[in-house]
């Protein structure tokens, strides 16, 4: 049975239109909450976004809480950290790929593929861009939203 992450790029967009996206949220979540897990790198993107106290009483309270109940937060390990910096480094060497012209956050992404990696789970994201890109250099698996 497929395990999965959810991107933060998901989350964001679900609360951000609660009708369509959030609904959609919503479904997959009745399916497949018990195989869902919470990427730690995730988290605190979403965390440090919080724009007021009560939004991040409410990530940790109504996000976090049930996975880190669960035991269902997924941490990288040093050795995900270290393919993490291998795959950027393979990228500029071998793909000759601007470091300066990377997304922002695109360190955290590779770091939450490494992790999905380690962890044999699936990421479920809007980036299929950036994934792809990481994916040259290291197999994971990841999927648009919203898988059945």
């Amino acid at each position: 049975m497929t395990r999965y992450v959810l991107d933060t790029n998901v989350y964001i967009r679900a609360w951000r239109n609660p009708a369509a996206q959030g609904a959609e949220l919503e479904r997959f979540s009745e399916r497949h909450m018990a195989m869902t897990h919470l990427s730690s790198v995730v988290f605190h993107e979403l965390l440090r976004g919080a724009t007021a106290p009560a939004m991040a009483r409410d990530l940790v309270g109504s996000l976090a809480r049930p996975f880190i109940r669960t035991k269902r937060v997924v941490v990288p390990s040093h050795r995900a950290w270290t393919r993490a910096a291998e795959v950027i480094a393979e990228l500029t060497w071998h793909d000759r790929l601007d470091r300066g012209s990377l997304p922002a956050g695109f360190a955290n992404d590779v770091l939450i593929a490494a992790a999905c990696r380690e962890n044999g789970l699936t990421l479920i994201t809007e980036n299929e861009r950036d994934f792809r890109r990481i994916q040259k250099r290291m197999k994971f698996d990841f999927v648009a939203p919203w898988p059945a």
